[in-house]
């Protein structure tokens, strides 16, 4: 087998010196461990994460660009309905899943490299494990993260997402949330950075307040005259309901049957520097948090 350097090993052979290590249950051989292309997946993030800021915060002004109006499905029903004459950039649910795909690989590619600096010999079960408890990290870290050494070891069962004490979910956890969607982004779907109602203002009159009935607020994925609010009475009623507009939306990173709505514009870097003091922590190698300087 040829290498970039010019050295030649067979498959299976040790390299004098030990530039190479050979993996003996598939009979090819890995450089010695280096840390560095860990860090360029990492700048390769950050250039995908602020190429989606500056996109947002030049889109962002179109977002209060929204007019709601309310119209009578029926003498009991009326529903406030959203327009708009602007698109969210296709792009961004691409470049949503390649930024949390390498931050997932990252990971991944640390414990390949923290075996071989133990002198251990990798193979394909090798990965950093995300684990929602005790007893699943026990059952599979021995397979996940053999021959890694016991400094290692300590520092990512600390990292993994069942050890959070602030009482939030582990689905919103960052490790759990990025290995999620990298899963759902590789299987299923492209990540959809969708436009939701934040919250809006409305007030009922005398005649609503005779009449009864609900408010119900709809939190989906908006399109063209997607109902946000939906006011049903127990009599009819032919007044129609007072809606603020334009109303207030938001753009989140979509949700899914595996993970929350996230906050767009500020999730993503949040992870990646969640991610980076992670890889710190585990291999006691500097690396850089994403700059804020964005625009």
């Amino acid at each position: 087998m040829r290498f970039g350097t010019g050295i030649v090993a067979p498959p299976g052979v040790c390299c004098v010196g030990s530039f190479f290590v050979a993996i003996a249950s598939r009979g090819y051989a890995v450089p010695d461990f280096n840390f560095a292309p860990i860090g360029e997946r990492l700048t390769r993030t950050r250039k995908h994460i602020d190429d989606l800021l500056r996109s947002y915060n030049h889109f962002a002004p179109n977002l209060d660009r929204n007019r709601v109006v309310v119209e009578q499905e029926n003498e009991r029903h009326q529903a406030a309905k959203v327009y708009f004459d602007w698109e969210i950039p296709p792009w961004w649910g691409v470049a949503i899943g390649e930024a949390v795909h390498h931050l997932r690989s990252a990971l991944d590619n640390m414990v390949w490299q923290l075996v071989i600096a133990n002198g251990a010999v990798p193979g394909d079960k090798h990965e950093f494990p995300i684990a929602k408890d005790w007893g699943w990290f026990q059952k599979v870290a021995l397979t996940k993260l053999a021959g890694v050494g016991k400094d290692a070891f300590t520092a990512i069962e600390r990292a993994q997402p069942y050890n959070r004490s602030d009482g939030k979910p582990i689905t919103n956890h960052f490790l759990w949330s990025v290995n999620e969607l990298d899963i759902v982004d590789k299987h299923h779907v492209i990540h959809v950075a969708a436009v939701i109602p934040e919250g809006n203002e409305w007030r009922w009159d005398q005649a609503h307040l005779d009449a009864g009935g609900k408010v119900t607020m709809i939190l989906s994925p908006l399109s063209q005259g997607t109902p946000v609010m939906d006011f049903v009475f127990k009599e009819p009623c032919l007044h129609k309901v007072y809606v603020k507009s334009p109303m207030t939306l938001q753009v989140k990173i979509a949700e899914t049957e595996r993970t929350p709505y996230f906050d767009f514009p500020t999730w993503l870097p949040a992870v990646h520097d969640a991610v980076v003091r992670v890889i710190g922590n585990v291999t006691g190698v500097p690396t850089e948090p994403l700059s804020r300087g964005s625009s």
